[in-house]
């Protein structure tokens, strides 16, 4: 086998050079200033301006055309088309036209004489004077217009105005309807009262509503109108209710006498379950117990405690009561007629003891006897003599 060749190497280059250091030159000198024959320093002069040219007239602006367009007001556009009696499309009125340049306007008509007249006649002042024939009638409805515009803003604010005015009024009269007039004043005649039981006097409640007769029924107070009937004896509860146009529906809830005190001046004192006097008689009624209990305020609680006992006994034993006494709360006594008399103690369980008394006296065993005791109700004891 032939040997490899081996490849030539290339001979090294020889090193550069290495640059000489800079030196730094010396500054250059400054040229020493010009002076005159004084010594002193002289100004540089100025250079001369160069010469003016001369204007040389150019040629003027092109002028600028003007395009003026004149239709009277009853011909019809080139898009408009109408019809003959044929029935076959006619063509529309083309309007006048010309064009006119700035300078025609600036400079005026040519003068170029009329075969009639003699006169200078040019067809831009032709054509301006028809234009502002046309431009007249274009004014004339335009100002129409905005004649009739203005009238009808004015329409239409007189319209809302009148609106405005009518509300005013309207809520005016209503005011006066409700507040002033007849109409809903109050009429004492178709005042409905009910309620008034046995105590209550109707002059007296009717006294009190007359106060306001005329009032209207708007501005009635009624809190202060039942205010002031409650006042009247006898009247435990009131409700009012209007009714429009200039009546009332008043409803009274009445105190009801449930015994009769003895009365030191003489006659007797009604009292209701609440010890409140609610009347005055010469007798006492027949169908109500008389109470004899110390009259006073150190002996309220005394009088209660009878009144607790009345308002539980039963409408048929209640109304068979005769007389009631009692000297402490325990010691209630009570009477029939042409019955017993009944030991009750005191105001405790008075619902048990009405039920074992009622229950006594149904079954016939007290026929005989005088004297009931229930103030024990689980023990009740019947005796005689």
């Amino acid at each position: 086998m032939a040997p490899k060749a081996t490849p030539e190497r290339k001979p090294k280059a020889a090193p550069k050079a290495k640059a000489a250091p800079r030196t730094k030159s010396a500054p250059k000198a400054k040229p020493a200033p010009k002076t005159d024959a004084s010594g002193k320093p002289t100004r540089a002069k100025r250079a001369a301006k160069p010469a003016m040219r001369p204007v040389v007239p150019q040629d003027p602006a092109p002028s600028s055309t003007t395009r003026i367009v004149v239709r009277p007001p009853a011909a019809r556009r080139p898009s408009e088309v109408a019809k003959d009696g044929d029935g076959k499309a006619t063509e529309g009125v083309w309007s006048r036209m010309a064009i006119v340049t700035s300078d025609q306007i600036r400079k005026g008509p040519r003068a170029e004489p009329d075969a009639d007249s003699g006169a200078a006649r040019s067809p831009l002042m032709d054509t301006l004077g028809h234009s502002r024939a046309a431009l007249g009638n274009v004014t004339t409805r335009v100002q129409d217009r905005l004649r009739e515009r203005t009238r009808a803003q004015h329409r239409v604010a007189a319209i809302k105005w009148a609106k405005r005015a009518a509300y005013v009024a309207i809520g005016v009269l209503a005011v006066w309807l409700i507040l002033l007039s007849p109409l809903f004043a109050l009429d004492t005649a178709k005042v409905e009262t009910t309620g008034f039981g046995t105590v209550v006097d109707p002059s007296e409640v009717a006294v009190a509503v007359a106060a306001h007769k005329g009032t209207s029924l708007a501005l009635l107070n009624t809190t202060h109108l039942a205010n002031e009937i409650r006042e009247v004896p006898g009247v435990r509860a009131v409700s009012i209710e209007r009714e429009w146009p200039s009546g009332l529906a008043i409803s009274l809830e009445s105190r009801e006498p449930v015994a009769a005190i003895p009365d030191a001046d003489g006659g007797f004192i009604l009292v209701d379950d609440e010890a409140i006097q609610v009347g005055h008689a010469d007798e006492a009624p027949a169908v109500l117990p008389v109470i004899e209990v110390p009259l006073g305020e150190d002996h309220v609680r005394v009088l209660k405690s009878v009144l607790g006992v009345v308002d539980e006994l039963p409408v048929d034993v209640s109304t068979r009561v005769d007389i009631i006494k009692a000297k402490t709360e325990d010691s209630v006594t009570f009477t029939l007629r042409d019955g017993p008399r009944v030991e009750w103690g005191s105001a405790e369980q008075s619902a048990l003891k009405a039920k074992v008394l009622e229950v006594l006296l149904g079954s016939g065993d007290a026929d005989d006897a005088e004297v009931i005791d229930v103030s024990a109700p689980t023990l009740p004891i019947t005796s005689k003599g």
